[in-house]
């Protein structure tokens, strides 16, 4: 008599648990389970149901998208062996088979490698907003001894959280974003040069960004040549490091979204669009969307198409929320009446 396959939920947990390394008794430690339990999901013995599958492989680290992976991947090969169970395959199929079930754990692994990676990344940032509180209750001599100075304040997130610091700051003090985007530049060279903190190509992305802030912050200052060689110097760092950040620690559109503020301030109107073309392209959503697109349909209106820039309105109202960000709200709607009265 054939034995029945397991329940594809029992492989998946199996699988999952594997590829994590975790023990059985780890894994059930944290849902008040035994290891004998999870064994008897694993065989089979006991029912595991979907929601209690959840929990489980999200304690590994894996999400419900990661569950339904594997769940599709071992009903797939179940059919290729044949509908019962009892056609064995061809030696080339087996071979085939087996090289497809390596390369799912690789993938798994690979996945799982990730999500270790950004939540480490979550709690780098959350250190570097503590680190910048401290930074900020200090005189301006005193920053700059510390982060040439202390080890603490070796952190890519803190080059990146000194570098937004300094964008917050330019509508009101161009002397203070000057000084963080300055800040945030040296503290990018330290961490770059530094050897095992990221790795080169990384190094070479985080120093550009850093350098797209400082073009920034000389425009806002009036320094427009300044500004004009820091953003020619962010878009060879960012050709050089091209590829070194697979999990997407550094958002790509701020150096075109910066470049456009910089084309729109020197008259430049069709290369600013183009820039914020470019920083649409790289995928953005929610908040950032709309302010992008709030620029693009400014500059719209002082290239003399009110109709463009009216559609382009009604696309930055579908990204922005009027209760988190009211202000935004309501440039759109000033600038929606300027455009119907053109």
């Amino acid at each position: 008599m054939t034995r029945p396959p397991l329940p594809p939920l029992a492989v998946a947990l199996a699988h999952l648990r594997s590829i994590a390394s975790w023990s059985r008794e780890e894994l059930g430690h944290g849902h008040g389970l035994a290891s004998k339990t999870i064994a008897e999901f694993e065989a089979g013995h006991r029912t595991l149901s979907r929601a209690r599958a959840e929990q489980l492989v999200a304690t590994l680290g894996f999400g419900p998208e990661m569950l339904d992976e594997v769940l599709a991947d071992v009903e797939r090969r179940r059919g290729e062996v044949s509908p019962e169970g009892s056609i064995p395959l061809p030696p080339a199929e087996r071979r085939a088979l087996a090289r497809s079930q390596r390369d799912l754990s690789a993938y798994l692994a690979a996945e799982l490698g990730r999500l270790r990676r950004l939540e480490r990344a979550r709690e780098e940032r959350a250190a570097a907003g503590a680190l910048f509180e401290r930074l900020a209750g200090f005189t301006s001599i005193q920053r700059c001894r510390a982060v040439e100075g202390a080890e603490k304040y070796l952190s890519w997130a803190l080059a990146l959280r000194l570098a937004e610091e300094s964008a917050k700051a330019a509508p009101d003090s161009a002397a203070r974003a000057l000084e963080y985007a300055e800040l945030g530049l040296r503290v990018a060279e330290r961490v770059a040069g530094a050897e095992c903190l990221v790795p080169p190509a990384f190094g070479l992305l985080l120093r550009g960004q850093a350098w797209a802030f400082l073009a920034n912050a000389r425009r806002v200052a009036g320094n427009l040549p300044g500004a004009d060689e820091g953003l020619a110097r962010c878009d060879q760092l960012w050709e050089e490091g091209e590829g070194g950040d697979p999990d997407g620690l550094i958002d790509p559109s701020r150096r075109f979204d910066l470049k456009a503020s910089l084309r729109k301030h020197q008259g430049r109107l069709d290369e600013a669009l183009v820039a914020l073309d470019q920083a649409l392209a790289t995928g953005l959503r929610g908040e950032a969307a709309g302010r992008v697109l709030l620029k693009k349909a400014f500059a719209l209106e002082q290239c003399g198409q009110p109709e463009t820039a009216l559609a382009t309105l009604s696309q930055a109202e579908l990204y922005l929320d009027a209760s988190a960000e009211p202000r935004l709200v309501c440039v759109l709607r000033f600038n929606q009446a300027v455009n119907l009265c053109h």
